[in-house]
């Protein structure tokens, strides 16, 4: 059939699509049914349409469902139509000397999958293996391909297994056998029954079935742990029964004994031959004695008794450790009671308990004393020691532990920390010994005696720490320029800054020399003093003379300046008789 035919049948398929009356879902169905529908509105979608799909009745089906290419049979052919789509039908037929064994015809369902199974095609007049059958074997000879017509097999169980309906089959001449009904089911055990103080856990009674049984907590399993249903339908096994755990009575340890209680803390008699699992063993000493090992021992699923076995020990606190500078004058014992005395050696001092016990609990009453030793005088350079009662040492040559001494510096000495002057003994040792440093100065350094002569800087006090001294402009320094801070005060002489003057000038001639002053100019007469350092004087000729050179000169640091090579001379002075012309140029004519 070619492929136009095949769109022309699905196209008068589609058009004829009526709800079919008799096309109803069964009940039984053994496969997925699509969307049940009465018409092609009940079904979403362009593609699906309501037909009549075997079994499932109408069912929603894409009207393009397609189905696997069917497999060709062996010894026969099948063929389709329409090819592998919906509602297709693949018939089967075998080859001459060959009867179909199964279904002629199978149809493309909804689901895409071809109903009932593929056909065989077998010899006519013979019939295959017979079928197989669970926990059953026939009695043909293994290997065996083909029966003839008529033959007859006969099944039976396994064992353990009881047979349950027609156990025979035979050959019919279509090459198929009749139906059996024969069924092999296990044997049945009775009900093996509970346990006290347990549980079991079982499914069926039947044969290879098993029950496992458990005990409750406080109880032990005696007897098989589980039963098993056998072929002959008998339980195999013994059934467990379950026994109360029990424990066995400690001995008390020597120099102690065994208390034993119940899960609720309640106290149980020694008479007892066993305990009971849960119940606690507590061990208790004598005084003086200690437990090694576990204190609470309890009676476990095992029979046992939890932990390890428990002793009891003499309390011992162990060696109290070295004293130094001091030694154990007792007997040296540890154990529960014991005294231990002790003694310090010379020249040291005791802090604490010179003698100390062991206790019930295994430590000593008192930590051991501390032997303390005793110091020397110090000795500080540049300082005298007093005691803490502020006497001079004198004649004490060793201070205890906690004593202090005072330490003070002499004359032109000054502590290094000045907020520490004490130290103390402290096993030996003098803990931060003061030390004394050369003084620094008290005071500043002196000043010049004219301030407005100078200046004197200094940056410390501190010892070794210099002054320098320096004159203004104008003065000079008389003296050494600086002095120093030594052990407390200042070592050199205070220079001077000595005012700087220039000679006397000297007059000029037919002139007269001028001081310049804050309030006007003065008359200089040739036999006035020096010339301070910034004085100016000013020339002025007689009647008759003009000034030629500078008008003045000023002191700078001793010297005039400009200097007396440079100062002004008076000459007389000329005057013109007559103006006269050459020319345009003007000239004058002096006499």
């Amino acid at each position: 059939m070619n492929a136009t035919l095949a769109s022309l049948l699905l196209s008068i398929l589609l058009a004829s699509c009526v709800v079919d009356a008799s096309c109803t879902r069964k009940l039984d169905v053994k496969r997925k049914c699509l969307k049940k529908c009465n018409s092609n509105s009940d079904c979403r979608g362009r593609k699906k349409k309501c037909f009549c799909d075997g079994d499932c009745g109408m069912s929603c089906v894409r009207h393009n469902r397609k189905c696997k290419e069917v497999l060709s049979i062996l010894h026969g052919a099948v063929d389709v139509k329409p090819y592998n789509r919906f509602n297709a039908k693949a018939r089967y037929s075998c080859d001459e000397g060959y009867t179909l064994n199964g279904p002629d015809v199978r149809v493309c369902r909804g689901d895409g999958k071809w109903g009932l199974t593929a056909p065989s095609c077998e010899i006519e007049g013979k019939c295959p293996p017979p079928p197989h059958i669970s926990h059953a074997k026939p009695d043909s000879l293994p290997g065996r391909k083909y029966f003839n017509v008529g033959d007859r097999i006969y099944y039976s169980c396994e064992i353990g297994y009881d047979p349950e309906g027609f156990s025979i089959i035979a050959c019919l001449d279509n090459g198929l056998w009749t139906k059996h009904t024969i069924k092999c089911n296990p044997k049945a055990c009775p009900d093996p029954g509970h346990i006290h103080n347990g549980v079991r856990q079982v499914g069926d009674f039947v044969y290879m079935s098993k029950v496992n049984f458990t005990c409750n907590e406080g109880y032990q399993l005696h007897g098989s742990q589980s039963l098993k249903c056998n072929s002959s339908g008998k339980w195999e096994g013994v059934k467990p029964h379950c026994l109360p755990i029990k424990c066995p009575l400690l001995k008390n340890p020597s120099n102690g004994e065994v208390v034993y209680w119940n899960r609720n803390r309640k106290y149980i008699k020694k008479n007892l031959i066993s305990l009971k699992y849960g119940d606690k063993a507590t061990f208790n000493c004598m005084r003086g004695f200690e437990i090694k090992g576990d204190r609470e021992r309890i009676c476990s699923a095992n029979e046992r008794w939890s932990g390890e076995s428990a002793r009891c020990a003499i309390v011992d606190c162990g060696y109290p450790g070295h004293v130094p500078h001091g030694m154990i004058t007792s007997p040296i014992k540890t154990t529960f009671g014991v005294k231990l005395t002790f003694r310090c050696a010379n020249r040291s001092t005791h802090k604490g308990h010179m003698a100390i016990t062991c206790q019930e609990n295994g430590r000593w009453d008192h930590s051991p004393p501390l032997c303390l030793k005793q110091c020397t005088v110090p000795k500080v350079r540049h300082a005298k020691v007093y005691t803490s009662h502020n006497d001079n040492v004198g004649i004490v040559q060793y201070f205890n532990h906690d004593n202090y001494v005072v330490i003070s510096c002499k004359k032109g000495y000054a502590l290094e920390n000045r907020h520490k002057k004490k130290s103390f003994c402290n096993n030996g040792t003098w803990e931060d010994l003061p030390s004394c440093v050369p003084a620094p100065c008290a005071r500043r350094p002196p000043s010049l005696e004219n301030l407005e002569s100078g200046v004197m800087r200094f940056n410390s006090n501190q010892h070794g720490a210099e002054a320098k001294y320096e004159c203004f402009s104008g003065f000079i320094l008389k003296g050494h320029p600086t002095v120093k801070c030594q052990k407390g005060r200042w070592v050199g002489h205070r220079p001077r800054c000595i005012p700087i003057v220039c000679e006397q000038p000297g007059g000029i001639r037919n002139g007269l020399v001028y001081l310049v002053g804050k309030m006007g100019r003065y008359k200089y007469e040739e036999y006035t003093n020096r010339r301070r350092h910034t004085d100016q004087l000013e020339f002025e000729c007689n009647s008759g003379y003009k000034l030629q050179g500078p008008r003045g000169t000023t002191c700078i640091n001793g010297k005039w300046s400009p200097d007396k090579s440079s100062f002004p001379k008076c000459v007389p002075k000329m005057h013109p008789l007559f103006i006269g012309y050459q020319g345009k140029r003007k000239f004058h004519t002096f006499f």
